[in-house]
């Protein structure tokens, strides 16, 4: 799969995904502070999913009235250290295939949350 890692994302989780197979291209190892706007503008050119720990990215994304992104993922994690965190995605990612294109995901410690994202 193709992500795009907000700089929040820990390089930890970004490290993760790479030795499990995945395409990611991460904010923070790009050394530019970027605004969520631009975030969401380069991760719909390049049809990469969003991987976040920023909740602004629901109100953009469900207010903002944008173009649709191939899918969100938000890490609503806070307190869990970045093994916890990979955790989590791992197992979602391993019991949900194909499941996160054209949704906004929510992984919390004890649910995930799939809502459809807006088509504009």
């Amino acid at each position: 799969m193709r992500w795009l890692a907000d700089e929040c994302v820990a390089p930890f989780i970004v490290n993760a995904l790479r030795g499990a197979g995945h395409d990611v291209v991460s904010i923070l190892e790009t050394g530019r502070a970027a605004s969520d706007r631009f975030i969401m503008a380069m991760a719909l050119q390049e049809r990469r999913v969003l991987l976040t720990e920023d909740n602004d990215f629901g109100d953009l994304v469900f207010r903002g009235h944008l173009d649709a992104l191939p899918g969100v993922v938000l890490l609503r994690l806070l307190d869990a250290k970045s093994a916890e965190r990979w955790r989590r995605l791992s197992e979602f990612l391993a019991s949900n295939p194909g499941r996160i294109e054209g949704h906004f995901v929510v992984i919390d410690m004890n649910k995930t949350r799939l809502t459809p994202l807006p088509r504009g």
